[in-house]
């Protein structure tokens, strides 16, 4: 991913936007009642590099919902890390579609940097 200015020490760390454990078939099953077709479909979305941010010190998000995090980042944040302004896409039954929505405009932005 790229961010404008060098990642030059290890004080950065690769994060899950998503927490890791919310997206683990048996908590999506037993927690919030996902078939495990749907389950599986989560888990294999949750190491996708859209699901995925370079931070500078884990921030401290431990493993509290998306939906709720994201609300305590400012509008800087959201540029940074490309993440979409629709917030409807921060709700974990929306998942699949925030990993198809960042991943373009993560690609949208790799374009217009290196083109």
């Amino acid at each position: 991913m790229y961010y404008p200015e060098p990642a030059l020490d290890n004080s950065y760390q690769i994060d899950h936007i998503f927490p890791q454990s919310q997206l683990e078939k048996d908590n999506l099953i037993k927690n919030y009642g996902f078939e495990p077709a749907k389950a599986d479909q989560y888990q294999s979305l949750r190491d996708h590099v859209a699901n995925l941010q370079l931070i500078k010190d884990n921030q401290s998000k431990d493993d509290r919902e998306f939906s709720d995090w994201i609300t305590t980042r400012s509008e800087r944040y959201y540029e940074r890390h490309h993440i979409p302004t629709d917030d409807r896409l921060y709700e974990l039954e929306n998942f699949p579609e925030f990993i198809e929505r960042r991943e373009a405009v993560l690609r949208d932005h790799i374009i217009n940097t290196f083109n």
